[in-house]
């Protein structure tokens, strides 16, 4: 009987094989039921060659393209208030993304308003600065003059006057020259703290013209515009794993969208830790546009990373990015975002037995399949892909090239299950 260890050892499964397994198991599993319900036509083994798949999940991104992102404010964060449908084609000076303005709006508002009270405050200053400095010229002017006019009294010599005048006069002298060297010092200190009352408030001013044209500019910063022409796509919430949306509270330097350049699109793809051995640089893909699934385009694999990350959305298991390149590119089909599913051509089989999916029962376990008329089979398949079963043709002596098959049915599989 093929248990889940037999799966393990072929393919390399670890218990939780993540939702790339899922995917192959419910597919057979939703092949058998339809058959196990409707009435499909009888089937032949046929015999052929066999391409092994790996499908990989993933979407189009463009390998350049123009970053919009949160600019740096004082706050750690900003709310996202507009932004273009994403989808729409802008050309360059279109604004894309408005950020909430109300903080540095206010912000500029008082910083004006300081400004104003900085510049009223200097000419009242300045016209202080104006008349102290008249008032305390005229002071010493007028202690000059006096100074003289005491410095005559004093040269008049003794004989001419009494002793008594001539000491007086003398004594006036010295009282005038202090006088005169107060005034001169009193201008000099008051006219000193005038004039750094007004240097601090012309580094006042500077320092406020500063703030506020980096307010400005934080303003202006707060409308992004493009400064390419292409069409918008929104970026991925860095914690709520979905896209950014208006009303987003967003962090400086985080992307909240992007104007790709269309000629370089790629898929950027994911494959699971189970399957990477399988998965090599250079090999062909199918790409089909989850839009347009009736749509293939060819690609090859760029690169694989070398190191795996977790994807939380799909359970435990790491995977490893994927670049692929397409072929060609149809910009009316294939747009940057769009989500894609990769089929990667990992192996191929000539001659192998090949039986239909719709044919075979697959519960996680074990593979059965049923010749026409004859006992259910449990069969150890070489490979599978979404289309067939791959049989190797020596080890199956029960199942021919031609053989008739019919599809498996709930008393079949009981039996098998006893």
């Amino acid at each position: 009987m093929l248990d889940i260890k037999t799966l393990k050892k072929f393919y390399r499964l670890p218990f939780d094989a993540g939702p790339v397994f899922c995917s192959i198991t419910l597919t057979f599993l939703c092949c058998s039921f339809s058959a196990l319900f409707g009435e499909p036509a009888e089937y032949r083994v046929k015999s052929g060659d066999f391409s092994q798949t790996v499908v990989l999940t993933g979407n189009l991104q463009a390998r350049e393209a123009e970053q919009l992102v949160v600019p740096v404010t004082e706050s750690w964060q900003i709310q996202l208030k507009w932004i273009t449908k994403e989808g729409d084609y802008v050309m360059p000076g279109d604004p894309v993304v408005r950020f909430d303005t109300s903080t540095v709006t206010a912000d500029i508002e008082n910083m004006e308003l300081n400004l104003q009270d900085k510049l009223e405050q200097k000419k009242q200053k300045s016209a202080d600065y104006s008349n102290q400095k008249l008032e305390l010229e005229l002071k010493v002017r007028q202690a000059e003059v006096a100074y003289r006019e005491k410095e005559l009294d004093a040269s008049i010599p003794k004989g001419i006057i009494s002793d008594q005048k001539y000491e007086q006069n003398q004594l006036e002298l010295k009282r005038s020259e202090e006088a005169l060297k107060n005034a001169q010092t009193e201008k000099q200190v008051k006219l000193a703290a005038l004039e750094s009352e007004l240097q601090r408030l012309a580094i006042d001013i500077q320092e406020a013209r500063v703030n506020l044209e980096k307010n400005k500019k934080t303003m202006d910063s707060l409308t992004v515009t493009a400064t390419t022409a292409g069409a918008v796509v929104y970026a991925e919430h860095e914690w709520l794993g979905r896209k950014i949306q208006v009303g987003d509270n967003v962090f400086s330097t985080w992307t909240v969208a992007s104007i790709p350049n269309i000629n370089s699109l790629q898929a950027e793809a994911w494959v699971n830790e189970t399957y990477i051995h399988q998965i090599k640089p250079g090999q062909k893909v199918d790409i089909f546009p989850d839009a347009y699934p009736d749509k293939r385009f060819a690609g090859t694999i760029k690169y694989v990373l070398n190191t795996a990350e977790k994807r939380n959305r799909w359970g435990k298991a790491h995977y490893f990015n994927v670049i692929i390149i397409p072929d060609t590119l149809d910009f009316n089909i294939m747009k940057p975002g769009m989500s894609v599913k990769c089929i990667a051509h990992t192996a191929n089989i000539a001659k192998a037995l090949l039986i239909a999916v719709e044919m075979v029962y697959f519960d996680g376990q074990i593979f059965l399949i049923k010749p026409k008329g004859k006992e259910i089979l449990k069969v150890t398949p070489l490979g599978f892909n979404e289309f067939y079963l791959a049989l190797s043709p020596d080890n199956n002596e029960k199942i021919k090239e031609g053989n008739l098959l019919e599809p498996v049915t709930p008393p079949d599989i009981a039996k098998i299950k006893e």
